[in-house]
């Protein structure tokens, strides 16, 4: 029986938020890198070209946004799924506000 596996990378600067990730993901989820920020994110992006990308949008050296931007200029739809969310624990700058309604977009998901 051939069962397929989703590869991830999940990027929060906080450690727990990432276990707290990793755990709630388990198969056919399977954790190829986890960052703590933008540019830790994109590098393990790069060499792993994971099915999907867990982001935090407030992370720090470049937030989140940065990860979402730079994921899609560098490989557009070869990355199938991204899941942003911004925790509550800082504001939403106007920047990152009026970027992210034309940087995220829905994109369709494969029932498994």
């Amino acid at each position: 029986m051939n069962v397929t596996t989703y590869r991830v990378v999940i990027a929060d600067e906080h450690p727990m938020v990432r276990s707290g990730i990793r755990a709630d993901l388990g198969p056919p989820f399977v954790i190829v890198g986890e960052a703590g920020d933008a540019d830790e994110a994109l590098r393990l992006i790069d060499a792993h070209k994971p099915d999907l990308v867990v982001c935090d949008l407030n992370m720090p050296t470049g937030r989140g946004l940065r990860v979402v931007r730079g994921t899609a200029a560098r490989h557009g739809e070869r990355i199938p799924g991204m899941v942003a969310w911004m925790s509550s624990s800082r504001p939403r700058s106007e920047k990152s506000s009026a970027a992210s309604s034309s940087t995220l977009r829905a994109r369709p998901i494969q029932p498994l």
